[in-house]
């Protein structure tokens, strides 16, 4: 089964996203930027990291995702950032930092499960797309 780490730190959205990918996929959870990066760590096996941008801490979801890349085996794993930040400015750092899509809340969790579905499905351990 797929692995996907979110982080979070509302825990009705880590509840809505979890309720959503569940069935599919083993989902982790972090409460923040600093949380996220300690199971990044741990969690090798990972297929993708779905997070938000604005979390209380040290981290905001850039910054984590930057130290995350840090990760000698997270260099390369997708990131899903979802976020009601919506900044031209942010995606394009976010860009840089290997964001691989920038999902808008609210998201229904049906649109959410055929999102990250239809990724996965494309998306093979060796980080190529299936053509």
């Amino acid at each position: 089964m797929k692995k996907i780490l979110i982080i979070d730190d509302s825990v009705v959205t880590r509840r809505k996203v979890k309720n959503a990918l569940s069935e599919e996929f083993h989902v982790v959870e972090a409460v923040n930027g600093n949380d996220g990066i300690a199971k990044a760590k741990v969690k090798k096996d990972l297929n993708l990291i779905i997070s938000d941008h604005n979390m209380p801490g040290e981290f905001n979801g850039l910054q984590m995702i930057e130290e995350i890349r840090k990760i000698d085996h997270h260099k390369m794993t997708p990131v899903f950032m979802f976020s009601s930040e919506t900044g031209d400015d942010l995606k394009r750092q976010g860009k840089l930092l290997g964001i691989t899509s920038w999902i808008i809340k609210p998201c229904d969790e049906k649109t959410l499960l055929g999102v990250v579905k239809k990724f996965l499905n494309q998306y093979d351990t060796n980080s190529k797309f299936k053509l």
